[in-house]
């Protein structure tokens, strides 16, 4: 330290270092004076509270560097920290914090780094001077957790009140609301803005208005309240409450009423369905068709309904008190049902055999339920009785009917296919292997939309969902499906739902058969309906659908088009001369010349014997449809050869723009025709129509 104030100072250097020492020693604070020396950091001074704090005495620190003193990873820390403060010229201020053992607790410091600059401009040396905060960072860190208390608590408070399914509100003393939550619209059908400001007289029903605001009277005087409303909704229908009301008390006195308001309509309607309901079980007991008897835990009856009676042919009071099982005919086989529900189980749907008063064998589906005390335990046993007599004769009949329709399934053409309600397919009759290459066993236990077409699996998932339906008449569906060697089978499938005694949905009848034969002259007769058999060109019908639309949309487009009507010059000369085979091969050579000079997008039609029309469609320019024109002339100025005869048969051919020739097809195709006509007059050219007195192309 001596070194450093030679540096400072000239004069009586001893007498000035004792001094700061003396002063330094009797500072609170720790201090430090460090020597700068490369990048190695000295301890030239430090003070009590320093030496203190270090546990060291200064002979022991004073020449020492960081590293030498302190643990590495705190010295690095350290020497990184003063480097900044010598390069930077600054004084630099940093918190830390300190484990003590001893007190098992934790200390914190702020630090001030100063560096001393000498004249010329070298850092030789860095004062600190740390400061213990602890007590201000803990008052610190005490005071934030309060206000994260405070913030955490009105957040909970405002969350319980804002996410509360039920309303909560708050009024004043003049009965007025001065808040309410979301739900409060929920069961009031009024907006907060409507509420506010306003009495809750608004919303009761008149002859609960006083009643009402004795309760509120008493909240005011400290009394917390609850007790149940009907009020009128916004909308009309009565909404059911259970209302709490406590007092709001600030700095002991009561300035306003918080309440709770529950909707426990559902509640005040299930209570009056529970009384509804248990007289309907009364009238259900007394008059359903199923047989009811109830049975104490010795498997004695306690009570039968009126069907029972009518069942088993006993009035009650013969029955009563008796053993129910004396009516089975396997008496055994009855106890062990009973044992079975008397340990809480669940007997249901056993088909049992008994007899009845007069003697007769009966079959009954029985179901027999527990039912159980307060305390879990088996006190009674209720006893459903069904009798399926008739039902177990239909069985046996519909059984001998299945076989017969079995024999049926497996020697006819027709596929066969039955699923259950999941779309599962239960049974594959023997012709699926003839028509689809499977085996029947390939379809059981797949879904009943294997093999079909992916295209068509959405349409037939919608049709068997409607077959589902409990209809008059069967569903009929049309479809593909893919055969083992990946060919297609166009399908007619007839599905007819099959449902049992509860109407429910049992299985799904699918009947299909071949219909690729019947599809392709369908698709036959339709293309023969817009198509010249001959040529395969689009016929008159086809056309005309065409032209239109194609009218219509240049006429938004501000586009056009042109229509040629053209025959073949001195036709009929060549098919008297020569013959019809010939003369339909001329017209189908003749069709291939004309496809082979339109574009793509322009339309050919055969109007019948050797009249063709031609739809040009998307031109620009008139020169655009003379440059098809003469070449579609050209193409038939060479001669056909067919079957060795060599004919030379040009074409005339009649033009219509629009929309100078006309806006509608019909004029188009009437003056093109027109242009035709007088292209005929010399043959073998075109001519496009105009306007009488117009000149003629």
């Amino acid at each position: 330290m001596k070194s450093f104030f030679e540096k400072v100072y000239s004069e009586d250097l001893e007498r000035l270092t004792t001094i700061f020492k003396n002063i330094f020693n009797h500072i609170s604070e720790i201090m430090f004076l460090m020597e700068v020396k490369g990048d190695t950091f000295r301890y030239v001074f430090a003070n009590k509270a320093a030496l203190k704090a270090l546990k060291i005495s200064e002979t022991e620190l004073i020449g020492k560097a960081f590293e030498e003193v302190l643990p590495n990873d705190e010295a690095m820390k350290l020497k990184d920290i003063y480097t900044m403060v010598v390069q930077q010229k600054e004084d630099l201020s940093y918190e830390d914090q300190l484990f003590n053992e001893g007190q098992n607790k934790v200390s914190y410091y702020e630090t001030m780094l100063n560096p001393i600059i000498d004249k010329d401009g070298t850092c030789s040396y860095v004062l600190a001077i740390t400061r213990d905060i602890t007590e201000r960072t803990i008052r610190e860190q005490e005071l934030k957790e309060a206000k994260e208390k405070l913030e955490e608590s009105e957040q909970r408070f405002k969350s319980l009140v804002e996410q509360n399914k039920d309303a909560v509100y708050s009024c004043n003393l003049n009965r007025e609301f001065t808040s309410a939550n979301d739900a409060v619209y929920e069961v009031t059908g009024y907006l907060q803005e409507e509420l506010i400001g306003t009495s809750y007289e608004m919303i009761l029903k008149k002859k609960d208005i006083e009643r009402i605001n004795d309760h509120f009277d008493k909240a005011i005087a400290g009394e917390s309240q609850e007790y149940e409303l009907e009020i009128t909704h916004k909308q009309g229908f009565n909404v059911y409450l259970d209302i709490k009301n406590i007092p709001m008390v600030v700095d002991g006195k009561v300035v306003g009423v918080f309440g709770i308001a529950k909707d426990i309509t559902k509640e005040k309607h299930r209570e009056k369905e529970l009384i509804d309901t248990k007289e309907k079980l009364q009238a259900l007991f007394n008059h359903t068709e199923e047989g009811i008897d109830i049975i104490d835990e010795e498997g004695n009856v306690i009570g039968v309904n009126p069907a029972y009676e009518k069942m088993f042919g006993y009035k009650e009071e013969e029955i009563v008190g008796k053993p129910v099982f004396l009516l089975s005919e396997d008496k055994s086989y009855a106890k062990e049902l009973l044992e079975k529900v008397k340990r809480g189980e669940l007997v249901k749907g056993e088909e049992v055999k008994s007899r009845t008063k007069d003697g007769s064998i009966i079959y009954v589906n029985l179901t027999l339920s527990p039912i159980h005390n307060e305390h879990g335990e088996v006190e009674m046993i209720s006893s459903l009785c069904r009798d399926i007599t008739q039902q177990k004769q239909a069985e046996k009949t519909l059984k001998e009917s299945e076989e017969r329709y079995r024999l049926i399934a497996e020697n006819t053409d027709d596929m066969i296919k039955v699923i259950d309600p999941n779309g599962v397919v239960q049974y594959a009759s023997p012709s699926h292997g003839r028509m689809l290459g499977y085996e029947p066993d390939h379809f059981v236990g797949k879904s009943y939309l294997y093999t079909i077409h992916p295209d068509d699996l959405a349409v037939v998932e919608a049709k068997v969902k409607l077959a589902k339906k409990k209809t008059d008449e069967p569903t009929l569906v049309e479809f593909r499906r893919l055969h083992k060697n990946s060919e297609v089978t166009w399908i007619e499938a007839v599905m007819t739902p099959v449902f049992d005694e509860k109407d429910e949905l049992e299985k799904l009848i699918i009947v299909s058969r071949d219909i690729s034969e019947r599809k392709k002259q369908a698709e036959l007769l339709e293309y023969l309906a817009f198509h010249d058999p001959l040529t395969g060109l689009v016929n008159r019908r086809m056309f005309t659908e065409v032209i239109q639309q194609q009218l219509a949309l240049i006429q938004r487009n501000d586009q056009s088009l042109a229509v040629m009507y053209m025959d073949i010059d001195k036709f009929k000369g060549i098919n008297d001369t020569l013959g019809h085979e010939i003369g339909d091969e001329l017209l189908k050579q003749f069709s291939n010349r004309l496809k082979e000079n339109v574009r793509e997008s322009d339309v050919l039609c055969r109007v019948g014997g050797d009249e063709f029309l031609i739809l040009i469609n998307n031109v620009l320019s008139k020169k655009e449809v003379c440059v098809i024109a003469e070449r579609i002339h050209q193409s038939l100025q060479t001669p056909y050869k067919i079957r060795g005869e060599t004919i030379k048969a040009t074409s005339s051919i009649g033009i219509a723009m629009y929309p100078s020739a006309g806006e509608s097809y019909k004029d188009l195709i009437r003056h093109a025709d027109e242009a035709l006509y007088k292209a005929k007059i010399t043959r073998n050219n075109y001519q496009f129509y105009k306007k009488e007195g117009s000149g003629q192309n």
